[in-house]
């Protein structure tokens, strides 16, 4: 059972109305803080609820987290392997204009910036996590730099790519300490205990640093660091990435077991509907 959880009959999910952190279009990248370090991202079997053909947010799947009776794996609603992590969003650079964008240019290319400076949770599917842990296993915290999050892939696609790019090594400001404080825990966002919360009440103005321009890593490279894989996941149906829907907001923390592969993984002992997954094959996260 996971921590601090208690028996819950029913999954919780993200009907709370909780900001995001979207990239939906080639080149669009945030300038974030990651204010949830590596260790502490949760992860874990989420359902996709639709009703009427619309996207609805997630539930936890409760026989993952709980291993207990689930009803949406009983009604074979189709699941995705995700995980969630508090970041603090300095801006986005959007490849289209808009409300609040101003145009910048940034080496040959013409984006649009938009000024956030607030906390937002990113929330993706398992696939996406191989950058973000490979940093992590390199600097030993995520708390201690800014980072370029990078979407790579055309608006519509259903296999983007994302990097995580360090920008700058600097201590986490007061400003950023104060707000961790207050967010809310995430296994109470994933089990939707957590009420909406005004956009205002995450925002924070905080000194950018510099310089802004990355320094490319001497160690960098473009090899998969991963071989982990984690035993004894059911195995789920991976949906197609909505990048139009998912605008409104895992029972685990920390590391996957070693040997996780989730396109290997026993299948649940009750039914589960299964198609042909759209989106990457979901590898472990953290």
């Amino acid at each position: 059972m996971a921590r601090g959880l208690g028996n819950l009959p029913e999954g919780g999910g993200s009907g709370s109305g909780l900001r995001h952190l979207w990239l939906k279009d080639d080149g669009e990248t945030a300038r974030i803080r990651f204010l949830t370090d590596g260790d502490e991202i949760y992860w874990d079997w989420f359902h996709r609820i639709e009703e009427r053909g619309q996207y609805r947010g997630e539930r936890i799947c409760v026989r993952s987290a709980l291993d207990e009776p689930c009803n949406y794996c009983d009604e074979e609603v189709k699941s995705i392997f995700q995980w969630i992590a508090w970041v603090y969003v300095e801006y986005v650079d959007y490849a289209s204009p808009g409300q609040g964008r101003k145009p910048v240019t940034i080496g040959r290319t013409k984006m649009y910036r938009e000024h956030m400076n607030e906390a937002r949770l990113l929330r993706l599917a398992g696939a996406h996590a191989n950058s973000v842990k490979m940093r992590f296993e390199k600097l030993g915290t995520l708390l201690d730099h800014e980072f370029d999050w990078t979407r790579s892939g055309p608006k519509g696609t259903n296999r983007p790519q994302y990097t995580l790019d360090p920008v700058e090594k600097c201590k986490m400001p007061k400003e950023l300490r104060e707000l961790l404080a207050e967010l809310d825990d995430l296994e109470d966002i994933a089990f939707d205990r957590v009420k909406k919360i005004e956009k205002s009440d995450r925002k924070r103005t905080v000194e950018p640093s510099r310089p802004s321009k990355r320094p490319r890593d001497e160690d960098e490279d473009d090899e998969d660091p991963f071989g982990a894989r984690a035993k004894n996941k059911p195995a789920r149906v991976e949906p197609e990435e909505d990048d139009e829907n998912e605008e409104e907001t895992p029972n685990k923390r920390g590391k996957v077991p070693a040997d996780y592969d989730d396109e290997e993984a026993e299948a649940p002992k009750k039914k589960q509907r299964r198609e042909e997954p759209e989106d990457d094959d979901e590898d472990s996260p953290f």
